[in-house]
Order: C-alpha cells, then sequence, then structure tokens
C-alpha cells in the first residue's frame, strides 16, 4: 500500500510540471458472476455450507480526476473514486437437511485509485495502468452464520484497460475493462479457514465524466 500511495505521489509531483486539468466523473460497473460452489467444511471435518455467488448488482463509483498532458499525444491520469456495490449469495446449511436455502446479501464500499496511462488520436482516448482498491466498510448477512467471520485485506489491486471519448473538449465518455489480482470472495472465512472462489472477478465499467480547464 505504502508502495502504491508513493506512486500516485510521484504522479501528483509529475503533474505539478505539466499541462493539468480537473474533473468530475460518475459511472457504474456490471461483474461477471463465478458459476463455481463453494463446500463448506466445519471444525470437524463435515460439510457444513454449500454456497454460490446468485447475483452481482451494479456497481457504482464516483469522484475526481487529474488529467495531465504530456506532449500532444500521451497523458498522466490518477483518479480517486469511491465506489459501491452489492452482492447475493445462495447458501444451504446441510446440518439441517430439508430447509430452504437462503439468500444472503453483502455490500461494499472502497475507494479506488487508478493510475493509468494514456494515448489520444484527435478525440480518441486509448489507457490502461494499474489500480488500488483502499477497503472502508462492508454490511454482511453473513454475520448470523455460525463460524463465519469477514477478513478484508486494507488494500487490493487490479488493473484496467479502456477506450474513451472526449466530447466539445470537456465532456468524457469512457468504457473500461477491469480485471483483478485477487479472487473472488477472498475475504471469506469460515470456521478459521479462508473460503475463496477460483475464479477472479472481472468488469465493465461505464463513466461520464466532466473536466476543466484548458485543453
Amino acid at each position: 500500500m505504502k508502495y502504491y500511495l508513493s506512486l500516485l505521489l510521484l504522479c501528483v509531483l509529475q503533474c505539478s510540471f505539466a499541462q493539468v486539468r480537473f474533473g468530475l466523473k460518475l459511472g457504474a460497473g456490471t461483474t461477471a458472476v463465478p458459476d463455481q460452489e463453494l463446500e463448506i467444511f466445519d471444525n470437524g471435518g463435515l460439510s457444513r455450507y454449500g454456497l454460490t455467488l446468485a447475483q452481482a448488482e451494479y456497481s457504482i463509483h464516483g469522484g475526481v480526476i487529474i488529467q495531465a498532458a504530456i506532449g500532444k499525444t500521451f497523458f498522466l491520469q490518477p483518479e480517486v473514486l469511491f465506489q459501491t456495490n452489492k452482492v447475493d449469495y445462495r447458501i444451504e446449511d446441510f446440518s439441517a437437511p430439508g430447509s430452504p436455502a437462503q439468500v444472503l446479501g453483502e455490500k461494499y464500499q472502497y475507494v479506488n485509485i487508478p493510475f493509468l496511462l494514456g494515448f489520444r488520436a484527435g478525440p480518441l482516448r486509448l489507457y490502461g495502468g494499474p489500480q488500488g482498491h483502499i477497503y472502508l466498510s462492508s454490511r454482511s448477512d453473513f454475520s448470523a452464520l455460525e463460524g463465519y467471520r469477514q477478513d478484508f485485506k486494507d488494500m487490493t489491486y487490479s488493473w484496467l484497460a479502456g477506450a474513451g471519448l472526449d466530447v466539445w473538449k470537456t465532456l468524457q465518455l469512457d468504457v473500461r475493462y477491469e480485471g483483478n489480482f485477487s479472487t473472488w470472495g477472498e475475504h471469506f472465512n469460515f470456521f478459521g479457514n479462508p473460503a475463496p472462489f477460483e475464479q477472479r472477478p472481472a468488469r465493465i465499467l461505464a463513466s461520464v465524466g466532466i473536466l476543466f480547464g484548458k485543453k
């Protein structure tokens, strides 16, 4: 985390010597849902829960943009974005045979910090780079389950690649793909053992932004 924040500070210092524009953005994202079913074992080694991901609702993000030109073609664009999203899981309790499966939800809040390097060709922008996710808080229906505990990391990482279109020199329209370096459900801990899914989260993000200052 210290390394990533140092990289962001270096970018801010670089921006102080370049042509800089500031702005705001708002967007939403969809998440690919893994089809894996997790089997959770209790302390005695008996199968206790069956867990699948039922639905990942649209995530919402918004925040500030800093865009610094590097010559006429390239640019640096760090951002600070607040993100919130909700995920529903279907869980079966094998200790109660015949009981219906429950749908339990979790809500998450993060601060995302993308650090993007881009190429500009007229109104078209192509870019990519790393992104840090700073965990803020969460609310989980899982807290009522026996043996469940959340174990979030303070910071996780992903990468972004995307394309954007500049309209009227101030409006930004963007579509991005986000790949993650962490597996889905990495914060799950049942009966003292981590229980992540095998797949890594992937999202498609769309946003609208507005930049201030001369281009």
